[in-house]
């Protein structure tokens, strides 16, 4: 698909189509072992080899390979094959008493063996090839496969990116499809076929997937160990066993997630983050931990646990010793070879090939990472940018301004892009399939099913493989807790459950704000008691009874704001802590918080810098101090005004931004940064100091310098105007045409962008995905070698204006300043690939875009004049939207077919006013020279528009926002 067209066409809507999102940090991912490749676990008699718990493999007692992930032998060909950690394949001949060993592929993610010997590998990134010389040499068979597995008769199943689940008779020459909404599929040693689909149904089949027996309608996740004993979680929570000729058992009701090992070792994370392990099949149980919030089993039975506090651990056999892994792990994930990856709290990605090995850093900036079972890496880096590491270890760019996404176990990719776009791909190097266009936040649950929140509240439903179904029509907020049950905030603060079996559940009628955590509990907010339950089916039990505030962190350390006392809990809220005297390290710093918080009941701007203050003056930033600025701008309890906390964690947490200041190096704070880095950061935040770059003065051959401006923000009137715009050398008419147009109609809005800091700077707000984003600006600005204005501001009433004059309205050049500071942050303007603290970084873009970005707006569309996509009905279209006061520019054709043009070439207009009347538009031209820049002012009606004009950029503005409408405005 045409990706430009599909951010700018008329949206896509469903009946009731409506907005509001929140951006989600993706939790690891717990490895399901219902996968095929875990069949080939039982080692045939015949071996002369032995794999022993420690994931070795042994002759005798000499050791033969370490940290072996899979090991299958071939009576057919006497031959041994071993996956290591980390992707290497050897394969052993018996020629006793010696043993031959070579390597045969690098990067494998699960090995098969048919009876015939011939051998299946697939590779990283889903590459599943065949050999039928013992390895010699390998066919590609396929390049999209997510998993696989051998029957007993030498059949071949295999699964693919987006679900597709085939089968071949002739070792992958010839392929024939048995389902297309696969989920996950495992084959036993009497070829039984198991088979998740779509919405939850569990089925199996005899022969080859040509009929089908569903065993169960609300399955989220299912395994099967070596001896073919079959285990499922359904949506409600409850873990159920079949064993083989007998009947289905239901072993616990409060599940949120289980793994089985081949061998038959069960482990279930009970809601509540209890985690036990049973090896008889359920009858009983032993615990192991009981502050998990994820945990993962490996190939090879290595047991991973993520506790409450961000400290992975690691069990390498049952029942033994654990290891340390990290201590600030905010999520994990294994992919089937055995390799951990692992996300800081500080961003840092990072994996372990090996028990024993050192961890190597992937990328030091991310915010969400997910892997498939073939081991792709997909990464989110601040900006939205979306990337996946390939197979040979490069990193592969997938998309822009992405909000969030999320990787179901076939092997599907959804994205959800800033403007609502919701989009999916058959893994990385499929094609994307637009969904919906106004999508405000989704999610997907374990069993492929999509949830999507639209504007207007209207909550949806797309099972896997099959249609859109409407939920609600009054969604606030909704999330699923870790086995897929839908949990759903409506407008009216009524909390509700909906689990598999179809039926809404009232959990709370008061509800303020709720979080779930990673192993299934509900924290809620009600009327200033803060309560738990363990799931949508326990019991509420108070935490705290004066809550303002709470938040439970990635790693499930609850942070509540009591009355004026911000407190922790590390024990799921059984007992409290005062944040600042166990939270913060830096004896020094958690004084002066506690003291500047005490008196203003909140770390105000003031509060912050001084606390940087005190962190550069002893030269250098320890540990301690790095670690004690951390949880005072990360913690929710910590009271703080939305722009401090903000621009304190750019300082603080890093940004794309910090790369560079005034044109130097910089880098992101860390524990030993400078007090001069410190500083530096401090100055680029909280001071503007980072001037932009400015382009080539064309009288002077040399840049544009700066100097201080006089006048006021909004004038003598105190008003911002869409008079007050005009344009100067930036080719920014998108940016300012836009900032006109939200003045004309919500001048209130534009007030509120502002921060006047009393000291010559002012805050700038923006919005990133509905999130408010901000950056400081001082009171330098570009100016001509005649003293005038360079940019915003270059004519002012059709009058050149000099920087100095205390007459000045600053608000536009300083927005446009702040914009073009924005840009280095990386995603303003990745969608032109303008990265850059410059001026030249804001030249062209789309006035759709912009108003997002000023407004936090989701809904727009685009109603295209020219060309063979033009809307149906644009005048009524656009006539329509005028009226229900949708905030609305223009941009005229790159080339105007004629020179009659009312309108100059390939430029962004103000809509100023509709006269239903005379059906005349009045159009107001950002550049303000009223010379060979056209006129200010264009009043024209549809006809004559209509040539001219390549699209009106049409805007919904968000919930809440007061906007007038320019119907019958006159031009004065």
């Amino acid at each position: 698909m045409n990706r430009l067209f599909s951010l700018l066409t008329s949206p896509f809507r469903r009946a009731g189509s409506g907005v509001g999102s929140v951006r989600k940090t993706l939790p690891a991912k717990t490895t399901r072992l219902s996968l095929d490749a875990l069949d080939d676990r039982c080692l045939p008699s015949s071996s002369p080899l032995t794999w022993s718990s420690n994931h070795n493999l042994y002759d005798g007692s000499t050791l033969v390979l370490s940290n072996v992930e899979q090991y299958i032998w071939s009576s057919a060909t006497n031959m041994g094959y071993a996956l290591q950690q980390g992707g290497t394949l050897d394969s052993f001949t018996s020629s006793s008493p010696t043993h031959v060993h070579a390597v045969l592929v690098p990067n494998a993610q699960s090995i098969g063996v048919a009876s015939d010997g011939t051998v299946y590998a697939l590779l990283t990134g889903g590459q599943l090839q065949v050999s039928t010389n013992s390895g010699k040499s390998w066919t590609a068979i396929d390049t999209a496969t997510e998993s696989f597995g051998v029957a007993s008769n030498g059949g071949l199943f295999e699964l693919d990116d987006g679900g597709s689940l085939q089968f071949s008779a002739n070792r992958g020459s010839t392929w024939t499809a048995i389902d297309q909404d696969t989920q996950s599929f495992f084959v036993t040693s009497n070829d039984t076929l198991y088979n998740l689909a779509g919405a939850g149904v569990l089925e199996s089949s005899i022969d080859s997937g040509n009929t089908w027996n569903t065993l169960d309608s609300q399955t989220e996740s299912f395994a099967v160990t070596t001896a073919g004993t079959l285990y499922g979680l359904d949506g409600t929570g409850q873990l159920w066993v079949l064993p083989v000729g007998g009947s289905r058992k239901v072993l616990d009701s409060t599940t949120q997630a289980f793994a089985v090992t081949p061998g038959g070792t069960l482990y279930n994370l009970y809601t509540g983050g209890t985690l036990k392990s049973s090896t008889n099949s359920g009858s009983s149980w032993t615990t192991l931990d009981s502050n998990t919030q994820t945990f993962g089993v490996s190939s090879n039975s290595a047991l991973y646990v993520l506790d409450t506090g961000g400290t992975l651990r690691l069990q390498s056999t049952s029942g033994g010793t654990w290891q340390t892994l990290d201590t600030a792990t905010q999520s994990f994930s294994l992919t089937s070879d055995g390799i951990v990856f692992d996300l800081d709290t500080d961003g840092v990605i990072q994996d372990l090939p090996l028990l024993s090995g050192a961890w190597p850093e992937y990328d030091t900036v991310a915010q969400a990472i997910a892997v498939t079972p073939n081991g792709t890496l997909y990464v989110m880096d601040p900006g939205g940018v979306l990337w996946d590491l390939d197979p040979a270890g490069y990193w592969q760019w997938l998309e822009n301004n992405v909000q969030s996404f999320s990787v179901t176990t076939g092997g599907m990719l959804y994205t959800l892009q800033q403007g609502g776009l919701l989009q999916s791909a058959a893994g990385p190097n499929g094609a994307w399939n637009a969904l919906d266009y106004a999508t405000m936040s989704f999610a997907v649950s374990p069993n492929g099913t999509l949830y999507d929140l639209d504007p207007g509240s209207q909550l949806w439903d797309l099972p896997l493989g099959g249609s859109w179904q409407w939920l609600d029509g009054g969604t606030q907020s909704f999330s699923l807790t870790p086995n897929g049950t839908l949990v759903d905030l409506d407008t009216g603060g009524y909390l509700w459950a909906l689990p598999y079996d179809g039926s809404w559940e009232v959990l709370n009628n008061n509800t303020q704000s709720y979080t779930i955590n990673g192993n299934g509990t509900i924290y809620n907010l009600d009327q200033g008691f803060l309560e738990a339950a363990a799931n949508t089916n326990g019991l509420w039990t108070v935490l705290n009874e004066s809550t303002q505030a709470f938040d439970v962190t990635p790693n499930g350390v609850i942070e509540d704001l009591t009355g004026t006392t911000p407190e922790v809990s590390l024990n799921s809220g059984k007992s409290w802590l005062n944040l600042f005297t166990t939270e913060v390290p830096d004896s020094g710093l958690a004084s002066l918080a506690q003291s500047d918080f005490t008196r203003d009941d909140a770390l105000t701007r003031a509060d912050m810098i001084g606390l940087f203050g005190e962190a550069e003056a002893d030269g250098t930033v320890t540990t301690a101090e790095y670690a004690s600025l951390e949880v005072l701008v990360d913690s929710v309890a910590v009271t703080m005004p939305d722009d401090v906390r903000n621009l304190a964690g750019k300082v603080v947490n890093g940004n794309l931004a910090d790369n560079t200041f005034q044109g130097q190096p910089l880098g992101d704070l860390g524990p030993g940064s400078s007090s001069d880095q410190l500083n530096d950061l401090v100055q680029k935040w909280f001071y503007g100091a980072d001037l932009p770059a400015t382009d080539i003065n064309p009288t002077t051959g040399a840049n544009f310098a700066y100097a201080p401006a006089g006048g006021t923000l909004f004038g003598a009137s105190g008003v911002p105007s869409y008079n007050d715009v005009a344009q100067g050398y930036a080719a920014d008419c998108y940016f300012l045409a836009s900032l006109g147009q939200l003045a004309l109609q919500s001048p209130q809005e534009v007030e509120s962008m502002f921060t006047n800091n009393g000291d010559g700077t002012y805050t700038v707000r923006f919005y990133e995905n509905g999130v408010p984003d901000y950056v400081t600006v001082n009171s330098d600005l570009p100016v001509t070698s005649s003293g005038t204005f360079a940019y915003a501001g270059y004519y002012q009433y059709g009058q050149p204006t000099t920087v100095s004059s205390g007459s000045n309205v600053l608000w536009v050049a300083l927005a446009e300043k702040a914009y073009a500071q924005l840009a280095e942050e990386g995603w303003s303007r990745a969608d032109h690939g303008a990265y850059d603290n410059s001026y030249d970084s804001i030249n062209y873009g789309w006035p759709t875009t912009v108003q997002s970005q000023l407004t936090g707006a989701f809904a727009y569309s685009s109603v295209i004049l020219a060309g063979s996509y033009a809307t149906s009905d644009a005048e009524s279209v656009v006539v329509n939207d005028i009226t229900q006061g949708n905030l609305i520019s223009i941009l005229t054709l790159a080339t105007l077919p004629d020179d009659q043009s009312p309108f100059i070439a390939n430029h962004a207009y103000t809509l100023e006013g509709y006269d239903p009347t005379t059906g005349l538009f009045t159009f107001v031209n950002p550049l303000d020279d009223g010379g060979g820049d056209g006129p200010r002012v264009v009043q024209v009606t549809w006809d004559q528009l209509a040539p001219y004009v390549f699209d009106f950029e049409d805007v919904m503005p968000p919930a809440g926002m007061s906007v007038s409408s320019v119907v019958g405005n006159p031009y004065p």
